[in-house]
């Protein structure tokens, strides 16, 4: 794909992911407008890891209940959100301005079993070893595709120069 091509899709208000070095980047778009999102992930191979192991800047979850727990008031206490986790919920949360979102991908890991077995020939295939992720986001807002395509940075750098380093 060309960035002419990655204009257009733009413009007609496709979705889109790519990878810029070791971040993932989403255009997405709603009613109220357009967003670049940038993402990183800390992927852990059980729930457990997760818990024991995420950070937010430097501190466990754990440590930093009394900041999420306002904005996860519909879990009674810490125990309850590993509960919830572990049986699927997806909660985020917002830390100095960074959105944070722990998922669960055993339905997409599943979804590929099912279809590894459909193609049972295939032995290049590997299904992910990471199922639990610890998600970090922050997104730039715009009005218009426009907008987005002119005013909005990668790095600092416009779209148009980082596309030479765009992945898609």
């Amino acid at each position: 794909m060309d960035y002419n091509e990655f204009v257009k899709l733009v413009e007609r208000n496709e979705e889109l992911n790519f990878k810029v070095g070791n971040y993932e980047y989403w255009v997405s778009n709603n009613p109220e407008g357009y967003y670049l999102t940038k993402c990183e992930y800390q992927e852990f191979a059980t729930e457990d890891d997760l818990f024991n192991y995420a950070r937010i800047e430097g501190n466990l979850i754990c440590e930093l209940w009394d900041d999420i727990s306002v904005q996860l008031s519909k879990y009674e206490d810490y125990d309850e959100l590993v509960t919830k986790v572990k049986q699927g919920e997806q909660p985020y949360f917002e830390i100095n301005g960074y959105l944070y979102m722990i998922e669960n991908n055993q339905l997409q890991i599943d979804l590929a079993r099912d279809t590894l077995a459909r193609v049972a020939h295939s032995q290049d295939f590997k299904l992910p070893s990471k199922i639990f992720t610890l998600g970090k986001s922050i997104t730039q807002n715009f009005q218009t595709a426009d907008e987005l395509l002119r005013n909005g940075t990668i790095e600092g750098k416009s779209i148009f120069e980082q596309w030479p380093h765009i992945e898609i």
